[in-house]
């Protein structure tokens, strides 16, 4: 009983307060035309890992058609951030390292595209299965894992935070970091959580 109640306080610890109404809204765009199962499993393991936080992620889709440019939807009706999904990196001299699997552009706190590179995440997951196979690693993340937390990993430089030396928020993943995301263990450490706990509140507001 003992046990069972400190791991419940670590947990909440690094939740912090209960906080309901702190969400972010996210209009993706497929414009690498990902398969709609890749993508909904995807979505809901960076849905799992920012819960864990306590914030939740609202999802939007844009249909991507060629037509002319509507009106912008009145300000309340916006999605908080931008997420497009390329099927590779468009353009040279963006300052994006080789393993990068994709950028948030720009600098300061109104930042609100971020942007995934599909070829890398597919190359990434490709080459952890060669390493099972050679027994370098036990377990290798899916393609969808693979994806949730770049998408994760982008969203969190738009809330504030740059990279670390380990974890989620590395600028390219190791082999252990990703055994950790097939386990669902790559999170954001609890410091990180409280910047994204905070820029969270002053978007909303």
């Amino acid at each position: 009983m003992i046990l069972a109640g400190l791991s419940s306080l670590v947990q909440a610890g690094l939740a912090g307060p209960a906080e309901p109404s702190l969400k972010i809204t996210l209009r993706i765009r497929n414009h690498a035309h990902v398969e709609s199962e890749t993508l909904i499993l995807a979505e809901q393991e960076a849905t799992r890992i920012y819960r864990k936080i306590g914030v939740e992620m609202v999802w939007l889709h844009q249909p991507l058609l060629k037509e002319e440019k509507q009106e912008d939807p009145p300000r309340h009706q916006r999605p908080d951030i931008d997420l497009a999904i390329l099927a590779h990196l468009i353009g040279e001299g963006l300052g994006v390292q080789g393993s990068s699997l994709g950028m948030a552009p720009g600098a300061g706190g109104k930042r609100d595209r971020a942007y995934v590179f599909y070829d890398r995440v597919e190359d990434l997951s490709r080459k952890q299965i060669v390493a099972t196979v050679q027994g370098r690693v036990h377990r290798w993340a899916t393609t969808s894992q693979i994806l949730g937390h770049a998408m994760a990993h982008e969203v969190g430089h738009l809330l504030g935070l740059s990279h670390s030396r380990t974890g989620i928020m590395r600028e390219s993943w190791r082999w252990n970091e990703l055994v950790d995301a097939a386990y669902g263990d790559l999170d954001f450490t609890a410091s990180q959580a409280v910047v994204i706990r905070m820029q969270v509140r002053i978007r909303e507001h």
